[in-house]
């Protein structure tokens, strides 16, 4: 009997070693699942963070692409602009050219008006 108890005895030291055993083996398992989790904490920040930059990249891509098209616009606008310009530059100086014919043609028909007036007073 008492040989029956060591044997019991044995049995149950061994099963306390085992339990201690793996009673570490699972604090260990914690330990490791826990820096596990931290290490998937501080990667969800700069997730987050890197989840930002990219709304900000869109949003400032969609700035870029409406400034590149009202840039576009406004270019189309001052093409439009010179073209009306020059048209008027060239209409001026139409009327500049026929102002000066006019004036020209005037101060001939002065004279001529003033060479006639004479004629008629020595007639």
């Amino acid at each position: 009997q008492l040989e029956k108890m060591r044997v019991e005895r044995n049995e149950l030291e061994q099963i306390a070693e085992e339990a201690v055993a793996g009673r570490e083996e699972l604090v260990n398992s914690a330990h490791l699942l826990q820096r596990q989790l931290d290490k998937v904490a501080e990667e969800r920040v700069p997730l987050q963070e890197y989840e930002q930059l990219q709304r900000e990249k869109r949003q400032l891509s969609s700035s870029l692409q409406e400034a590149k098209a009202e840039i576009h616009r406004m270019r189309s606008d001052f093409s439009d602009q010179q073209v009306e310009v020059t048209e008027i530059s060239s209409v001026l100086r139409t009327i500049e050219v026929q102002r000066d014919q006019l004036m020209k043609k005037s101060a001939l028909d002065s004279e001529r008006v003033l060479e006639l007036e004479e004629q008629l007073h020595e007639m």
